[in-house]
C-alpha cells in the first residue's frame, strides 16, 4: 500500500479526530484552560497543544509571530502528523485541539465542522486592551521594539482584522450553534461556576 494510501485510510477513521476545538481567542487563557480539562480521565490533549493542521493563511499576524515580515510562523503539522498526535487519544471522550490561530480567520470555523462534524467548541474572550499588552510582551524577545506606537503601527495594524471578535465568533455561530459552541470570558475562567458550565457543557463529571 502506498504512503498516500495509507494516510487516506487512517485519516478516514472518526474515532482518533479531536472533537473539542479550544480555538482561542489568542492570549485569553487557552493554554491554561487546556492544561486544567486535560487532569480529567475522559480528556486527551496532545503533547502538541497547537499542531495549526488546518492553517492555511499565506502569512501569520506580526503581534503573534514576532515578525513583522509574516513569514515565521510556527509548525504546522501535515494530515498524517495530525493523526499521530490524536490517535492516541482514541479511548477519551475527549480530544483537545488546542489552535488559536483557527479564530485568525473566519472560515476556520467552516474547516473544522467539515473535519470533525460532531465536535464542541470553546472560544475565549478577555479586554482587548490587556490582551494586546499580553501580545506586545508574549513576542518581544522576537520584535525587541521597544516603542510600543511603533510596535501597533507595524505589527498590529496592518493585521488587526485577524484580532477582532465578531465576525469568528458569528462564523463559529454559524456553524456549531448553541449546543456546540461556549463563549468564556477570561476574567471569569478560574471561578467554580464557570468550572460547573464547562463540565456541563461537555457532559462530564
Amino acid at each position: 500500500m502506498r504512503k498516500e494510501e495509507m494516510t487516506t485510510q487512517r485519516t478516514a477513521d472518526q474515532e482518533w479526530r479531536p472533537n473539542l476545538f479550544i480555538a482561542g481567542f489568542a492570549k485569553c487563557g487557552t493554554t491554561e484552560l487546556c492544561d486544567y480539562l486535560s487532569q480529567h480521565p475522559d480528556i486527551f490533549l496532545p503533547y502538541e497543544k497547537e499542531p495549526h493542521t488546518f492553517y492555511d493563511l499565506a502569512k501569520y499576524p506580526a503581534y503573534f509571530s514576532g515578525d513583522n515580515t509574516g513569514n515565521r510562523r510556527n509548525r504546522i503539522f501535515s494530515l498524517n502528523d495530525y493523526y499521530e498526535l490524536f490517535s492516541k487519544g482514541k479511548k477519551h471522550r475527549y480530544r483537545i485541539d488546542g489552535t488559536v490561530s483557527y479564530t485568525f480567520d473566519p472560515k476556520f470555523s467552516v474547516i473544522l465542522k467539515s473535519f470533525s462534524e460532531n465536535a464542541k467548541v470553546i472560544l475565549l474572550i478577555r479586554n482587548q486592551t490587556h490582551r494586546l499588552a499580553s501580545v506586545y510582551f508574549h513576542s518581544f524577545l522576537i520584535h525587541k521594539e521597544d516603542d510600543f506606537a511603533k510596535w501597533i503601527n507595524e505589527y498590529f495594524i496592518p493585521y488587526i482584522n485577524t484580532f477582532l471578535y465578531y465576525d469568528k465568533i458569528a462564523a463559529y455561530y454559524n456553524e456549531f450553534g448553541d449546543h456546540n459552541l461556549k463563549i468564556i470570558e477570561t476574567n471569569n475562567l478560574g471561578s467554580n461556576d464557570v468550572h460547573v458550565q464547562l463540565f456541563d457543557y461537555l457532559g462530564v463529571k
